[in-house]
């Protein structure tokens, strides 16, 4: 099994606000299109694209990024730490993987034939990420945390020659994985980067990272301490405590 990379970890202190550029270097594992007239296509090319970004855009604070991006679709995905004040997103409906592609549920199916992935996706997007974006989400060795999945990211394009910068979070509810847009963000905008996110996760639904988490898990009618996973190739929720 692929082993899981570091990433960065979300912080709130404000100080990194003085964060001011990006450097990204595409990943080899994503697609590229063939026209060089793309101006995309020469970001991949070119294998670097300086960003000067604001420490605030699109509603979203930028604390900290990668130092390294996946192109898919015309897309940069960039793993990033963001601030997001309370509302961010709401109003605005989430763009959930269910709706998009069913293509990871295969990996899902128990020894009793259950499949664990049909209401709980989250796990899944948990495993991919480390394998397509290089980007491990920190685990807990106690259950403290609320929720499961909390990762930021930035879709970068070039429009009309210029850097176009999209924030957005990976997150779920209860265990269902979804994108969380800002209220500026347009629909078909929000559309486009859902697609090729999630197309990018689906693309290799079985090369999964192994993991160990625990949270605190809430399935509407309780709160309970809970371990998840995914190792000797299968997924685990709730059960051994090891």
């Amino acid at each position: 099994m692929p082993d899981e990379k570091s990433g960065i970890s979300p912080t709130t202190d404000p100080g990194f606000l003085q964060y001011e550029k990006l450097d990204l270097e595409p990943s080899s594992s994503g697609k590229s299109v063939d026209s060089p007239k793309n101006a995309q296509n020469n970001i991949a090319r070119d294998h670097r694209v300086r960003l000067a970004v604001d420490d605030n855009f699109d509603g979203a604070g930028l604390l900290d990024s990668a130092t390294h991006s996946t192109l898919w679709e015309e897309l940069l995905f960039v793993p990033a730490a963001l601030w997001t004040a309370d509302g961010w997103s709401k109003g605005i409906p989430p763009e959930p993987l269910e709706e998009y592609s069913t293509a990871y549920l295969p990996t899902g199916v128990q020894p009793d034939g259950d499949n664990l992935l049909e209401w709980n996706n989250a796990l899944w997007v948990r495993a991919r990420l480390p394998v397509a974006l290089g980007v491990a989400p920190p685990t807990c060795r106690h259950s403290v945390r609320w929720q499961f999945l909390d990762i930021g990211l930035l879709a970068v394009s070039c429009e009309d020659g210029e850097p176009r910068v999209t924030p957005f979070a990976c997150t779920d509810c209860e265990l269902q994985a979804e994108l969380r847009f800002g209220r500026g963000c347009p629909a078909n905008r929000r559309r486009a980067v859902a697609e090729a996110f999630w197309g990018l996760l689906v693309s290799a639904p079985a090369a999964l990272a192994n993991y160990r988490d625990r949270f605190m898990f809430n399935d509407g009618h309780d709160i309970s301490p809970t371990l998840v996973g995914y190792w000797h190739g299968l997924f685990h929720f709730g059960g051994s405590q090891r």
